[in-house]
């Protein structure tokens, strides 16, 4: 058995960044490429092309990610609707679990906006692969794009001690800072924002 430990500062400190200090403290000396990686099933990547294909129109895809881990960081259904507006000749995916989607989305009468309904995991990757671009609020969904180098705007409470861990590593993401939660950041904002991506 070992037992070891090191005095680190992980308050600051992102999340990649600690798993290399853990890496050299083994003893690990070689090159350490901690950037991401998805291997998507091809099953998952044919039932997102089938998806895609149905899709009306030839406008650019955004997928377009509303819930985070709480109800504090998800967009609201206005945020949307207001983005499927703003962008009405692009077709607006939505991306999570389809009956909180529905459920969220009910009475909203949006020609553009569609629910994926696909079986897991990675079939929304393989969508979020096919997508132009990307609106997420602080979630799995941010690292995802990075790791597809998707164009992405990720909506953040605060530039603390999360975004210093969480932060994503790549310089197409653009962060879209807010006071409060996500789901009362002004639409306009949410539109303009996506408008200069």
């Amino acid at each position: 058995l070992y037992n070891f430990t090191q005095e680190v500062d992980l308050t600051r400190m992102h999340i990649t960044q600690r798993y290399e200090a853990a890496l050299r403290y083994a003893g690990f000396e070689g090159n350490c490429d901690l950037s991401y990686e998805l291997n998507i099933p091809e099953s998952a990547e044919q039932a997102a092309q089938r998806l895609m294909a149905t899709l009306p129109g030839p406008g650019r895809g955004l997928a377009l990610c509303p819930y985070g881990a709480s109800r504090h960081r998800s967009f609201s259904a206005g945020q949307i609707a207001a983005v499927a507006r703003a962008f009405a000749s692009d077709k607006i995916i939505l991306l999570g679990q389809p009956g909180r989607l529905k459920t969220l989305m009910k009475g909203q009468s949006l020609p553009n906006v569609f629910i994926f309904e696909g079986e897991g995991l990675f079939q929304s990757v393989a969508l979020l692969k096919r997508a132009d671009w990307v609106l997420t609020v602080d979630t799995f969904w941010v690292h995802a794009a990075c790791a597809l180098q998707k164009r992405t705007l990720a909506a953040y409470q605060d530039k603390g001690e999360n975004w210093a861990v969480w932060h994503p590593n790549y310089e197409g993401v653009k962060p879209l800072f807010c006071e409060g939660e996500q789901s009362k950041l002004p639409p306009e904002r949410l539109v303009e924002a996506l408008k200069s991506l």
